[in-house]
């Protein structure tokens, strides 16, 4: 595998990044079960998977690895961690989330639209990488704070339905959910941060 051969398989994770957090913010709160979009980010999985197995037999003989190359195979570590988060969070949405509230849509949609847009970012930032540190960088800048807004907001929305509500299923849902939510953050922002010491170490 020779190097445009290696960033073409790195943009396409980028992809399924970017795709697999689209998904997973459109079915991790929604009360109705979409079997469509749970097979797709299941299949997505799969693809990513295939794709790490061959940069995994690439970085396995090359003989002198270069830094870079290094800062490379763990950034495909937190990428193969996210893209299985978000199948275990499709299998969880299958089991639960016929149990969730549909009175709190509204209430939660910030979480769903910070796993997407931090799912974006990274994506975007995967590939920028490649051409421009500087610009790699303030893509992920930003997702530790959406990161920090998942778990201190969404607390809050998780003990206010927790004091409002009689139906304990409806609140197990609710916390499986969220505990999802901040699982696939914190891993999002796990491969941020490499990309962002990339950064600093090749730019500054």
């Amino acid at each position: 595998m020779n190097k445009k051969e290696e960033k073409e398989k790195f943009f396409e994770l980028a992809d399924l990044i970017s795709e697999g957090g689209k998904l997973i913010s459109e079915i991790i709160f929604s009360p109705e079960i979409n079997m469509e979009k749970i097979m797709l980010v299941l299949d997505l999985e799969e693809k990513g998977d295939r794709v790490r197995d061959e940069l995994n037999r690439h970085f396995a003989t090359q003989q002198s690895v270069p830094y870079l190359a290094l800062d490379r195979a763990k950034l495909l570590r937190r990428i193969d961690d996210i893209l299985d988060e978000f199948a275990r969070t499709a299998r969880t949405v299958k089991e639960y989330n016929e149990s969730l509230p549909r009175n709190f849509t509204a209430d939660i949609k910030f979480v769903s639209d910070a796993i997407k847009t931090s799912s974006q970012n990274l994506g975007e930032a995967i590939k920028i990488v490649y051409t421009s540190f500087d610009d790699a960088l303030k893509l992920v800048r930003g997702i530790e704070e959406l990161r920090d807004n998942v778990v201190e907001k969404g607390m809050e929305v998780e003990a206010g339905y927790f004091k409002t509500s009689n139906d304990w299923k409806e609140f197990e849902a609710l916390s499986r959910m969220h505990k999802r939510a901040q699982v696939i953050m914190a891993l999002i922002k796990a491969a941020g941060e490499i990309l962002e010491l990339m950064s600093i170490k090749y730019v500054g």
